[in-house]
């Protein structure tokens, strides 16, 4: 089984084009999906969180608030090198299992959609790595749709990540989003 690692930053159309990949027969894991379930009330990794981010990142039914701790957690460096030394922990275990249970299936390519794909260690599950480039316009006009968030809060969130050149070195493939659905479609075909 080939095991592929994407990544890229913050609003780059790395979950699109993994669900293009996916409509190709590529088994597909979006980790951020995992990061939801593995911070859901009673997990562990929930737990830790409010020991290093206060009671305040909960709702008052006990559950992950996550703008809250979006907001603590992109105001620093170290604020978000604490969320993800907890929190990726959890997630990389359950990829490990996702994993497992692809290559038991006889799966020819497994996908895993990372956004944190070098800080959390994945890649080095991986076979080959493809990032998904797009201007910080664009990705921050994403994210400010996506997210309901301000212009502000979406540059914090790409400043504390890697730059789209970063990423380009670290990575064998790349595919450039700056156009139409249809011209990704057509970047991921070839």
């Amino acid at each position: 089984m080939i095991i592929l690692g994407v990544c890229g930053r913050t609003g780059s159309g790395k979950t699109t084009v993994c669900s293009l990949l996916d409509q190709h027969g590529w088994a597909c894991l979006d980790t951020d999906r995992v990061a939801r379930d593995v911070v859901k009330k009673g997990q562990p990794c929930l737990q830790e969180l409010t020991v290093q981010f206060g009671t305040d990142i909960l709702r008052g039914c006990g559950a992950l608030n996550r703008k809250r701790l979006g907001n603590i957690a992109f105001t620093s460096k170290e604020n978000q090198l604490a969320l993800n030394a907890i929190t990726h922990k959890y997630i990389m275990e359950s990829v490990k299992v996702w994993l497992k249970k692809q290559e038991k299936r006889g799966v020819a390519v497994a996908v895993i959609d990372a956004p944190l794909l070098f800080e959390s260690g994945a890649n080095a599950l991986c076979h080959k790595t493809l990032v998904v480039i797009s201007s910080t316009d664009h990705s921050r006009a994403r994210i400010e749709s996506r997210d309901k968030i301000t212009s502000d809060t979406a540059d914090a969130r790409l400043r504390h990540q890697k730059s789209n050149e970063e990423l380009l070195s670290l990575c064998d493939y790349a595919i450039e989003n700056h156009g139409t659905l249809e011209e990704l479609k057509e970047s991921v075909r070839s």
